[in-house]
């Protein structure tokens, strides 16, 4: 019922199956007349090719976003494992070839195969805690619940019953190796429901170790597999090729996947941009929006005040707006803020200065290091701008949009200034400009905490 990439890891786990059950039949048969010499040793090329569907399904991703040359990679350091073990075990086959050994009496490959399962049990443990799937973490628990006391009757089967007891093969003993294969058939087939956790945020980051690190385990089998071969002092010259070659397909495994990662991360930072960039914009007048204000001011505020620097704030409010979309409509008056907007920001001069949509028709202008005299100039030039702008307005007594700005400038600072009072009497400025008569800028001056007297009075339109 499985599909993609878990698809192929429950084949897996079939194939090691097979091969695990063909070993105990070589046991079986190796002591049956008409078998050829070779049947009792092939038992421990099949028990140690048994594990090896197994890594590789451990060692893949969960996701199967794997590229395709990573399983290229991974088949590859599988072909080198098991060509290590079928030299490893090979001088085996001439000791058994009178038959006087019992079967599974061969010491050395049996703790080959004691290592090979240690580290299957912990690659299959490992990976269960670290799943994130609940079908990933179904299909580990499986591999669990079987390798656990698989691990424990082989090595009892192997150590004791056989080295120690002298248990013949066939041996009612050997029907405790049935039990590991029932505990994956029950967790497979008759699916029971245990709780599955979900994984912990406090384990995140061992968890994602754990999945990226899997993959290490094919070239880690090759070099022990190598180091064995040299221990034994045969074929000198095979472990040192394998392990070069385990070395290199790493390598190359490796390089990739640090390029598919910073690929991505490029990828995200780009899409962070754009999402940061969209969330403080205002979608209709693509100007900032009031979020990147708050952030803005306080950002401005600061290195003003370190570096003891005149900051400036324009409030501007369109005059008679609600006028305005009460007679033309809600589409013309979003034309008509677009269109302000933009001549706003045509009339600053400098890359530091900048305008935001404050809410509805009002917009902010932040203007850093400018003094008194710079914000009256900077407001005028655009009060007047809009001005020449002509744009339609019925509703208003000029018959055309104009603006009320309120100007507000802090020079000096101390300890109980904050970026807020600035805004409250750029605010002020503005509810003395609109109650002036509107089309006019104000101006407020802030010293050592203390509200300056306006320095501009009306100006007429030009």
């Amino acid at each position: 019922m499985a599909v993609g990439a878990l698809r192929l890891k429950w084949f897996m786990a079939a194939a090691s199956f097979t091969l695990f059950i063909a070993g105990y039949l070589s046991i079986l048969y190796g002591h049956l007349p008409g078998v050829g010499p070779y049947g009792t040793s092939i038992h421990a090329v099949l028990f140690a090719f048994r594990g090896l569907p197994l890594l590789f399904a451990l060692c893949k991703s969960e996701d199967g976003e794997e590229p395709s040359a990573f399983a290229w990679i991974d088949g590859a350091q599988l072909a080198l494992v098991c060509f290590l073990f079928v030299t490893l075990l090979y001088p085996g086959f001439t000791m058994n070839l009178q038959g006087i050994r019992p079967p599974l009496q061969d010491f050395a490959a049996m703790h080959y195969l004691d290592v090979e399962n240690f580290l299957l049990l912990a690659l299959a443990t490992a990976r269960f805690y670290a799943a994130r799937s609940i079908d990933d973490k179904v299909y580990c628990r499986a591999l669990c619940w079987f390798l656990w006391p698989m691990n424990l009757i082989w090595f009892f089967l192997t150590h004791v019953a056989v080295f120690k007891w002298d248990v013949p093969a066939g041996s009612v003993w050997f029907v405790l190796a049935d039990l590991p294969v029932i505990c994956f058939a029950a967790m497979t087939v008759f699916h029971f429901r245990f709780r599955i956790e979900q994984e912990s945020s406090t384990h995140v980051e061992a968890s994602a170790l754990i999945r990226i690190g899997s993959s290490v385990f094919l070239p880690v089998s090759v070099l022990l597999l190598c180091l064995a071969i040299a221990s034994a002092g045969h074929f000198a010259l095979i472990p040192v090729i394998c392990s070069m070659l385990a070395i290199f397909l790493f390598a190359i495994r490796s390089s990739y996947l640090q390029f598919r990662y910073q690929k991505s991360q490029s990828r995200l930072i780009d899409a962070r941009n754009v999402m940061e960039m969209i969330s403080h914009t205002d979608p209709l007048t693509g100007v900032h929006n009031r979020r990147w204000f708050d952030l803005a001011l306080l950002r401005e505020w600061k290195r003003a005040q370190r570096g003891k620097q005149p900051l400036t704030l324009l409030l501007i409010d369109i005059d008679h707006f609600k006028a305005f979309n009460d007679t033309l409509g809600h589409l013309q008056g979003d034309d008509c803020l677009t269109a302000v907007a933009q001549k706003l920001m045509s009339n600053l001069q400098r890359d530091g200065d900048s305008i935001v949509r404050y809410g509805g028709e009002e917009f902010v202008v932040i203007l850093p290091q400018t003094d008194i005299r710079g914000a009256l100039t900077v407001a005028e030039n655009m009060r007047q701008a809009i001005a020449r702008m002509a744009y339609p307005h019925p509703g208003a007594p000029s018959g055309i949009v104009t603006v009320s700005v309120g100007a507000a400038t802090q020079s000096d600072y101390s300890m109980e200034d904050t970026s807020e009072e600035l805004l409250i009497a750029a605010d002020t400025a503005l509810y003395r400009a609109k109650n002036g008569g509107r089309n006019r800028v104000e101006c407020e001056e802030l010293s050592n905490g203390d509200e300056a007297p306006p320095l501009s009075e009306a100006i007429p339109v030009s």
